[in-house]
């Protein structure tokens, strides 16, 4: 399912024309014919909000007009608005809490319209109809047409086509959100291959499934927020929705899918129309989708007979579960034609370009896709009805596989037999402890810390490798293994209620009101083992140290040796490594900064003791490189860890006689690039390390890119007290500058790149543009005799620069192309190309010759190619020749030209060359702008995002931008942290924020405005009636009057005036008032706002009987503690429970649970649990 918002304005006008007609004119067609005629059907109303409506033509199940949409999403409106006011109902009892507000961006044409808009409104009682509204706009808009363009005769036509481009431009408010719910490819191909009856079954159970997940979604995703700055979550009455159903995609291939447009309009609690909560609607969005796909499974299964199978097209991501029996080839066929209109577009972007001397907008770029899709479709029909798409398809599949094997779909899918069937049938108490394992391993293997949401989605999409008996089972399941996993494997990280809040301020759960669902983060007790075992590990002194005259010894030598010394910074990483004194120790390595020097006369110091140095690095072709580098034999990590957690198929683990390495007390583990190593694996190295009586060194930056599996425990070992930070960048010489520069980059600060500006090092463009400049540079810098390196974020935009590069060089007979083989991802290689190992492997003839090892990331030379596509290579390190099968050439090599910023960490070249998008984030950019010593250049992509799968109605009154600049879009880049946080710092980070003044402060606000409220509510009354009768009665007869009134009284009450004391003297003279009320009201707020700094934090109000006076005494507490002068905020906070003590105590309570006895609580006072003397648990 995917997610967009919908704008206010005409959006839903592009949304109905689109499901109506599929980019096809009307031709003065009523809508209800065009879909009886060729169109998809119209669309229904659904949801458990429509009852909020009561109306009988916007109820569940009926059809969705036009009128309705322009009322409901195109002002905020009931969608009945037009019947209503036609039947006598005032405007504003058709509103639906607050009307869209409508936006002008400044536009003077746009303003007028809109002050026309309002004028015809106040003055005929009624909203223009459509055609009103364009006499209105075109009337309005001529003089400025005329002005801009000098015209005076314009037709109406371009007049009004000019007004709409100048509303295109404008973004307006958000009317709602598109859920696109879209089953796997399969489904859609067999809907679209079979018979009527089982198409029409199948489309039936996806409209099933939808129903289901969205009613799902309204208990656990759709929210609304109340309260002071909308502190409040509360839930409403469920969405207002309509449905509207595709057959295909834009590209023409089938993609049975249905579009839920949800209304950002919903009920509270009580009864006021008010907002979604959009985050909790993005927050759940995958759980929301991965439950529809498990639901549309299991009904599918259960009611057809279909069975599915597990896909995997990506090793390191969950499983794609097609049905089985659909031919690959079929889902392939009916999934390509998106990719084959990218480089369409590319050409087309770099056409407009050339003619504009300008990037395209977000909308150019949108009609330039949009155009892209059309030129590659088979042919550009106007819109079919269903049976000429299903004709059309089955002759599209017929090609693929055959008429015959068409024929044959239906009946090799459904009805399968038992000896056909893969997946097992659920039960509970053999799997839902094991299907909640499965889920939280899923979500743990990519974050230390997670949201319920996380497990949700993952827990459905296990669930989809079983089956269930009854319609109730995959609820029933879900429910149970929800309950396992949540219960029985997470531990929550969100502290208990840190504050002493009053009854007003507190939830049910007995958290602050500004708890919001799916707020709390958890992680698994393995993981805080993990990351504690390492952490202490840090503070665990042992008797193994190496003295400063050991190091000065093999300083001396080192400068003998290379002719030059190390640097204070250097020299001090070195003493910490071999002097800290404890079981583990960690060192900082900025990139360029000189690190590997330092680990060189680590290992000479160590070495020189008479003990061994164990190098480790995260990859084979960074452990050959870090070998080099030290002058020892070095591993990979997983070499060590793969065996120790007991993964090895024939080793035993937690053994260090199985380790491929010796490793004996005093040994030292030196890890390089240990920023990209686990959690799992840094906990399995300090286990390694203590059982043989090693220690355990960490070098790397964390501020680089880190490792893909859960991570961060390195940023939170090198925060202990002690740990050497280099921060002489030594890799640019002596462009100090530059140096400078990088180490801003690091930090993300933009004005860094004010350097490469002035240098001329950064371009941008368009992507094919950008590639191709890169290109040319690093060929010109190669021809120039410099070690150039050129890298990019993708792998698609790398294979690019690998066949540009490639070109060039047959073009210069570098590479011979007239005898060439294929290999991995498609790649035509000849002798003379360089080419890239991307697996570790020992390699063998088929007659079981050994011929050599080969290590991912290991670069060759092809000096031959054999008949059978074998690879004659010679290593562009060692020069060393080898051959190459064609087994493993055609799977695990391809071009080895250009890299990914991942496998460009830690190279060192001249110049660099990257090729930058939006993908990047700041670690990315920080490692491709600090790899040459010379010159490091950026190149750009300097493109809109272009959304693939947005339609017309995502794109209207959206507005528009332009392209980013280049400085714009890597300022984007460096503001995109992505680095993980480890469970540990999660605490602290957690505690921070419930014990912030920040957020007390949010919390005072919202209880002053409670308060403000209660005292309006127990004094305001009797002042009215202390007035003379006539006003009174004047008021009471006029409730808007009367609630203006009541609103200034709470007003005053919010600054901590007492608007009693304003009475008499707001409330002289009012004789001559028409609207005394009003008056009053204005009195009092002038006397407010002349008298109180609404910046400033306000007293609490006014005290009167019958407040409530817990709430009254916590808002003086807490304005004297907000209010407390910073040398006194400080020394209590010196005294208080800091986020250090908070963490000590969450884990020394989680050690307790974990230690059976009576006697195990912890001694210190903890918010955890009691101690012998403490007060209650309160976690």
């Amino acid at each position: 399912m995917s997610l967009r918002a919908v704008h206010a304005g005409t959006g839903y006008q592009y949304l109905l024309r689109s499901v109506a007609t599929h980019d096809a004119d009307p031709q003065g067609m009523a809508l209800s014919d065009y879909y009886a005629a060729k169109g998809t059907p119209p669309g229904r109303w659904i949801g458990s909000g429509l009852q909020g409506l009561n109306s009988q033509s916007v109820a569940s199940g009926a059809t969705v007009t036009e009128a309705q949409m322009a009322a409901l999403y195109g002002e905020g409106m009931h969608p009945d608005t037009d019947q209503m006011m036609a039947d006598g109902h005032s405007l504003s009892a058709c509103k639906l809490g607050r009307s869209f507000p409508i936006y002008t961006g400044g536009v003077d044409v746009l303003e007028a319209i809109a002050a026309a808009e309002k004028s015809f409104l106040h003055t005929e009682g009624r909203r223009p109809t459509t055609d009103e509204r364009g006499q209105i706009a075109e009337g309005v808009a001529r003089p400025f047409y005329t002005e801009k363009f000098g015209y005076e005769h314009a037709s109406g036509k371009d007049v009004i086509a000019w007004v709409n481009r100048q509303r295109d431009q404008v973004r307006q408010a958000v009317a709602g959100f598109d859920f696109t719910f879209s089953p796997v490819k399969s489904v859609s191909v067999l809907w679209a291959l079979a018979d009527e009856k089982t198409a029409s079954q199948v489309a039936a159970l996806h409209h099933q499934a939808v129903a289901e997940a969205l009613a799902w979604a309204e208990d656990n995703a759709i929210y609304t927020r109340v309260g002071t700055g909308g502190i409040k979550q509360v839930a409403t009455g469920g969405i207002i929705a309509a449905e509207f159903t595709h057959f295909d995609t834009r590209c023409g291939d089938p993609d049975l899918h249905s579009h839920v447009l949800l209304a950002n309009k919903v009920q509270g609690p009580d009864g006021r129309w008010l907002s979604l909560d959009s985050r909790a609607i993005h927050q759940m969005h995958q759980a929301i989708s991965a439950r529809y796909d498990a639901i549309l499974h299991d009904k599918l299964t259960r009611r057809m007979g279909v069975e599915f199978q597990a896909h995997y097209p990506h090793p390191d991501k969950a499983p794609i579960w097609e049905i089985s029996g659909i031919d690959r080839r079929l889902i392939e066929a009916f999934s390509s034609r998106r990719t084959l209109a990218r480089p369409v577009y590319d050409r087309l972007v770099s056409e407009y370009v050339e003619k504009n001397n300008r990037q395209p907008s977000q909308r150019a770029s949108y009609a330039l896709w949009q155009k892209a899709i059309l030129d590659t479709r088979d042919a550009k029909k106007p819109a079919q009805s269903l049976a000429e798409h299903r004709a059309t398809w089955r002759q599209m599949a017929g090609r693929v596989v055959g008429s015959h094997a068409v024929d044959r779909v239906v009946g090799e899918v459904t009805g399968q037999g038992p000896s056909q069937v893969s997946r097992e049938l659920f039960d509970a108490e053999d799997h839902a402890r094991l299907v909640a394992e499965q889920a939280v391993e899923a979500v743990t293997a990519r974050r230390a810390q997670f949201r319920r949401s996380h497990v949700e989605t993952a827990v459905s999409t296990a669930l989809k490798g079983y089956r269930f008996e009854g319609p109730e089972a995959l609820d029933r399941a879900h429910e149970q293994v929800m309950a396992t996993a949540m219960g029985e494997l997470v531990v929550q990280l969100a502290p208990p209620e840190t504050l002493d809040l009053p009854g007003a301020l507190t939830g049910p759960d007995g958290a602050g009101i500004d708890r919001h669902a799916n707020a709390e983060k958890y992680t698994t007790q393995a993981v805080l083992d993990a990351e504690t075992l390492a952490l202490e590990a840090a503070h665990t002194p042992v008797a193994v140290i190496a003295t400063r005259a050991d190091l000065d010894r093999a300083l001396k030598a080192h400068e003998d040796a290379e002719g030059w010394t190390l640097n204070a910074g250097q020299t001090a990483l070195a003493q910490h490594l071999i002097g800290a004194g404890t079981l583990l120790a960690a060192g900082v390595g900025p990139a360029g900064t000189g690190k590997t020097a330092s680990m060189k006369v680590v290992a000479r110091t160590w070495q020189h003791t008479g003990r061994s140095v164990i190098g480790l690095a995260p990859s084979a072709a960074a452990a050959s490189v870090l070998a080099d580098d030290i002058g020892t034999d070095c591993h990979t990590i997983d070499s060590l860890t793969f065996t120790w957690l007991g993964r090895h198929p024939n080793l035993p683990g937690k053994s260090l006689d199985a380790l491929p390495v010796t490793i004996k007390p005093g040994d030292m583990l030196l890890v390089d690039e240990a920023g990209m190593a686990s959690t799992e694996n840094l906990a399995a190295l300090t286990e390694i390390a203590a059982e043989s009586g090693a220690i355990l060194r960490l070098i790397g930056d964390p501020k680089q890119l880190a490792a893909v599996e859960t991570g961060g425990l390195f940023a939170d070992l090198t925060r202990t007290p002690g740990t050497v930070e280099l921060r002489e960048v030594m890799r640019m010489g002596a462009d100090t500058d530059q140096a400078d520069a990088t180490l801003a980059l690091r930090e993300g600060d933009a004005g860094a790149l004010a350097l490469y500006n002035e240098r001329g090092w950064i371009t941008g463009g368009h992507r094919e543009q950008m590639l191709t400049e890169a290109a040319q540079a690093f060929l010109a810098d190669t021809k120039a005799g410099r070690q150039a390196l050129i890298i990019a974020s993708t792998n698609a935009d790398v294979d690019t620069l690998n066949e540009v590069i490639r070109a060039d060089r047959i073009v210069h007979g570098l590479v011979d192309d007239a005898h060439t083989t294929r290999v991995a991802r498609g790649d035509t290689v000849g002798v003379g190309d360089t080419v890239i190992a991307r697996t570790n492997s020992k390699l063998y003839a088929d007659d079981r010759t050994y011929l050599g090892r080969v290590i991912n990331g290991q670069l060759f030379t092809v000096t031959g190619i054999t008949d059978d596509g074998s690879l004659a290579v010679r290593d562009q390190s060692t020069g060393q020749d080898m051959l190459v099968p064609a087994s493993y050439a055609g799977k695990h090599i391809h071009l080895g030209y250009a890299a990914t910023i991942h496998r460009a960490q830690g190279a060192t070249v001249d110049t660099t060359h990257a090729v930058i998008d939006t993908s990047v984030d700041r670690a990315g950019l920080y490692v491709a702008m600090t790899r040459g010593k010379r010159e490091n250049r950026a190149y750009a992509v300097c493109e809109p995002t272009l959304d693939l799968g947005a339609e017309d109605a995502h794109m209207h009154s959206a507005g528009d931008h332009q392209a980013p600049t280049p400085t714009q879009m890597l300022a984007g880049v460096l503001a995109r942290d992505t680095h993980q946080a480890s469970a540990t710092e999660t605490l602290r980070q957690e505690y921070a924020a419930a014990t912030s003044d920040e957020r007390l402060a949010q919390l005072y606000r919202h209880g002053v405005d409670l308060a403000a409220r209660d005292f309006t509510a127990a004094t305001f009354p009797a002042y009215i009636d202390a007035l003379p009768r006539a006003y009174a009665h004047q008021l009471e007869a006029d409730p808007d009057q009367y609630r203006t009134l009541a609103d200034a009284w709470t007003e005053a009450a919010t600054r901590g005036l007492d608007p009693r004391d304003l009475w008499q003297e707001t409330t002289e003279n009012l004789d001559t008032a028409n609207q005394p009320g009003t008056v009053i009201a204005h009195r009092i707020r002038h006397a407010t706002r002349e008298t109180t700094d609404s910046a400033a934090l306000t007293t609490p109000p006014p005290v009167a009987p019958g407040c409530d006076t817990e709430l009254t005494t916590w808002l003086a507490e807490t304005h004297r503690t907000l209010t407390a002068e910073p040398a006194a905020t400080a020394v209590a906070r010196a005294a208080s429970f800091t986020a250090e003590d908070f963490v000590a105590s969450y884990l020394d309570s989680r050690s307790a649970e974990h230690e059976p006895g009576p006697d195990n609580h912890p001694t210190t006072s903890s918010p955890w649990g009691p101690s012998p003397d403490s007060s209650p648990d309160l976690w």
